[in-house]
């Protein structure tokens, strides 16, 4: 699993933003290259490798584990299959995050921002297409599930 990753392993974060988490996984010695659309996604004095890529067609990468959080919910509903799809074949297991409730910030722009909404349920079945394994936790508004094949 994503949290018993020791120093010296690799870790694609897939969607990484900000790469806050990414910096967070590096600072504990794992190898990471972060993944996202966005040229401009890094915070300042975030200094993680990023490929700039679509997560519905990424590049031909692998590592040994995945970090996905706040990123599926911002995924256009019939783009999910292929994001997993990609997703499960460029890492054996992946952490994800995944907001189950519409997203409050999108109403400030204009636009709405969370693409898929879906409850806990139906985001296990996505997963579960994917990996043999999926270990969920739903909580209010959002669930953790760990994916293993």
């Amino acid at each position: 699993m994503l949290y018993r990753s020791k120093p010296g392993d690799t870790v694609l974060d897939f969607g990484c933003g900000t790469g806050r988490g990414a910096a967070k996984l590096q600072s504990m010695g794992c190898i990471v290259t972060g993944i996202d659309l966005a040229q401009n996604s890094l915070d300042a004095g975030v200094s993680v490798p990023v490929i700039h890529a679509c997560l519905w067609d990424l590049p031909d990468v692998t590592a040994m584990h995945g970090y996905c959080t706040d990123v599926m919910e911002h995924i256009p509903t019939e783009k999910v299959h292929a994001v997993l799809s990609g997703i499960a074949a460029r890492v054996p297991q992946c952490y994800f995050n995944i907001s189950t409730q519409p997203d409050a910030m999108g109403a400030l722009i204009g636009k709405t921002l969370h693409l898929t909404v879906k409850p806990a349920d139906w985001c296990r079945v996505e997963l579960e297409r994917h990996w043999r394994d999926v270990t969920v936790n739903p909580t209010a508004g959002e669930m953790v599930a760990v994916c293993r094949t």
